[in-house]
């Protein structure tokens, strides 16, 4: 809440500021107020633009990051997913709760998510509205050097193109298996949720 209303404040500053500037710029070149005013309100629906995409992108999900819901960690899906076998492919619908960065992760359950020294697999997330393709990501490979970290292999933010908060699913694919997974015995899991870091 303080962070919102100190962004109204300096916002409210500037538009003073800006105000104030054009008034003096009018006397000087004896510009006429109707012109004034054109531009001044111009100014100000860019400015309302840009403070409801930057609260909507920035300020809640930081607001929920700082304040967290009980829910805030709890995964919106986990299911079996077979990660070896390429070409598998499985679609969710996504459940919207929060404005917020999410990550396609992979774990051996709903509060186990797996560490695993690289991986040379390949994933592929097409995001979709109401059955329309909206856009796709592919997961990087990983080497060593990205050993001990939680495995975040493809992020996204929701709402999906920042406005779809319904009807909308994600299509996950195997493009190149995870041969580092073989060695588990175990089913291992696609974890779709709030970030980790």
């Amino acid at each position: 809440m303080i962070v919102v209303l100190l962004t109204f404040l300096a916002i409210v500053f500037f538009l003073l500021l800006l105000f104030y500037s054009m008034i003096r710029m009018m006397y000087k070149y004896k510009l006429k107020w109707r012109y004034m005013i054109i531009v001044l309100l111009s100014v100000a629906t860019i400015l309302c633009l840009g403070y409801i995409k930057v609260r909507y992108t920035y300020i809640i999900p930081f607001m929920h990051f700082v304040f967290q819901p009980d829910d805030y960690l709890s995964p919106l899906i986990v299911d079996e997913f077979m990660f070896k076998e390429k070409g598998h492919s499985k679609t969710y619908s996504l459940p919207y709760k929060y404005p917020q960065i999410y990550a396609i992760k992979l774990s051996r359950g709903e509060n186990d998510l797996l560490r695993i020294n690289g991986l040379t697999g390949k994933l592929k997330a097409e995001f979709f509205y109401k059955g329309k393709l909206l856009f796709e990501k592919l997961s990087p490979c990983m080497d060593e050097s990205m050993s001990d970290t939680i495995t975040e292999l493809i992020e996204f933010v929701m709402p999906l193109d920042n406005k779809y908060k319904s009807d909308i699913s994600v299509k996950i694919t195997v493009l190149e298996p995870f041969k580092e997974l073989e060695a588990f015995d175990k089913p291992l899991f696609i974890q779709i949720g709030v970030i980790s870091k």
